[in-house]
């Protein structure tokens, strides 16, 4: 498939196809997925990617929406190298980023990376195009740090954000993660799953 940054964006869906069957891109994402500001956008503009290995581990659930994740830089029991599916994160992440920059607190989009090369196979385009860092490796003390800010920030003020109990819930899940990250020393960073 070729396609152009701005069709990939949504901006001309109407005018994207699949240049091996010259069908338009499948209706089987809604509209919303290819539109300005639709996850496909979100996803670009996060710069965040999961590589094969950790998209093909969704455990053979249909997941519905974005999830945040735990990539680790090397395996990590009892996970692997990617930590649990963490929904209702990945819907509210612009939410928390907000929150966490109203309140001081380091945000979660700060522990993202992206690999240029596996990005730009995904979605069949040139690394350069892309404009991404090189991929990078945190340190689950400062992960762990921004993440219990946000527990304990929202378990002081719950109505700070909707549907804060599931959110809370994911947040102390990636704490738990981190510091087994941390005990095991792997070193981590963020990925959305779609």
């Amino acid at each position: 498939m070729q396609r152009d940054k701005e069709t990939i964006l949504g901006h001309h869906r109407e005018k994207s196809v699949d240049n091996r069957e010259n069908k338009p891109y499948p209706k089987s994402r809604s509209p919303h997925y290819y539109s300005p500001g639709g996850r496909l956008e979100r996803f670009l503009k996060w710069k965040v990617f999961c590589p094969s290995p950790v998209m093909s581990n969704v455990r053979g659930e249909d997941a519905m929406g974005m999830s945040l994740i735990v990539a680790f830089k090397k395996k990590v029991s009892p996970y692997g190298k990617i930590g649990n599916d963490h929904m209702a994160l990945g819907r509210s992440l612009d939410l928390l980023d907000k929150l966490s920059k109203k309140h001081g607190l380091q945000m979660l989009s700060d522990f993202h990376s992206v690999d240029p090369d596996e990005a730009a196979e995904m979605l069949d385009m040139d690394p350069d195009d892309l404009g991404l860092k090189p991929l990078e490796w945190y340190d689950p003390k400062s992960g762990l740090l921004a993440v219990r800010g946000l527990i304990d920030l929202i378990k002081t003020k719950p109505k700070a954000i909707k549907v804060s109990a599931d959110i809370l819930g994911d947040l102390e899940g990636i704490a738990e993660e981190l510091v087994v990250a941390e005990k095991q020393k792997s070193r981590f960073h963020f990925s959305l799953l779609d």
